[in-house]
């Protein structure tokens, strides 16, 4: 999905959540710079099979599209939402020179948030989506976001995440409301 912003030379690379693009969320975000959302295969109604070495290709493949369609990395702002913050973090490591890696409501580890909610089924998803592997490589600059009454991924998991972050310019930030409540205009006017 390439949403078009004529006055805007930045391009928005979302990473969606687990339950696919969000309209509202793509619109506000297109008052601010171009948006590119690339569907994850095997969510949805894309073809293909969910895993983490898709979730990293769909980053490579989006980035290479926007290189071939004249943006610039130091153009493209990387927007990682809840499981999108995974392959938003794999960005920040492989891509340093974007202009910024944004996670919002997003997870230290697959595991770990599952915890909260399953208990011990969570044992066998042991390294699935362990952002916290690739973070400690992450060079971008990062802007993390995290909402206290958060009751999908627990604040605690974003807090873990922002302290395995390894970039130097990184700033966490708390934001009012629920795991859905994303306040983009407050997230891209924020340094």
């Amino acid at each position: 999905l390439y949403l078009k912003n004529p006055t805007s030379k930045d391009v928005i690379l979302f990473l969606h959540g687990s339950d696919g693009r969000k309209p509202d969320l793509l619109k506000r975000m297109m008052q601010h710079a171009n948006v590119f959302s690339p569907a994850y295969p095997g969510y949805s109604l894309s073809e293909g099979y969910p895993s983490q070495d898709n979730l990293k290709e769909t980053v490579d493949i989006s980035i290479k599209y926007l290189q071939e369609n004249g943006y610039n990395l130091n153009n493209i702002i990387v927007f990682g939402y809840s499981l999108g913050g995974y392959p938003a973090i794999y960005a920040a490591k492989n891509y340093p020179s974007v202009k910024e890696v944004i996670l919002a409501s997003t997870f230290n580890t697959f595991q770990e948030m599952c915890q909260y909610q399953y208990g011990i089924f969570c044992t066998f998803v042991y390294d699935f989506l362990n952002s916290a592997n690739i973070a400690k490589d992450a060079k971008a600059k990062i802007r993390q976001f995290h909402s206290s009454s958060d009751q999908i991924v627990p604040f605690v998991e974003g807090a873990k995440l922002f302290i395995n972050i390894g970039s130097s310019d990184k700033k966490f930030f708390s934001m009012i409301g629920y795991h859905k409540d994303v306040d983009v205009d407050y997230i891209l006017n924020v340094n």
